[in-house]
C-alpha cells in the first residue's frame, strides 16, 4: 500500500513544491503567506526537498557510553523488546 501511496502522491509533487514556492513568496506578483512562520515553513521544505535535511549532529564523550541507533520501519518485530 504504501508504494501506491507514493505514486500518487508523487503526481501531486510538483504542483505541492509550486504552492509551497507561492506561500514562501517567491512567486512574482504574490505576496506570500500572510503568517512569517508559514513563509519560513515554506521556505524550508523547499530547501529540504532541493538540498536533503541538514545532518543532525551525535554528541558523546570517548569515555561514556557507547552511542547506540536504532533504526526503525514503524513495523514492530516479533522479537523487539
Amino acid at each position: 500500500m504504501t508504494a501506491a501511496c507514493k505514486e500518487i502522491a508523487g503526481q501531486y509533487g510538483p504542483d505541492a513544491i509550486a504552492a509551497m514556492a507561492r506561500l514562501a513568496g517567491l512567486v512574482e506578483g504574490e505576496a506570500g503567506a500572510e503568517s512569517e512562520q508559514a513563509r519560513i515553513a515554506a521556505l524550508k521544505e523547499i530547501m529540504d526537498r532541493a538540498y536533503g535535511k541538514a545532518p543532525q549532529a551525535l554528541e558523546g564523550s570517548a569515555d561514556g557510553p557507547p552511542i547506540q541507533v536504532r533504526i526503525t520501519t514503524g513495523v514492530p518485530r516479533p522479537d523487539a523488546d
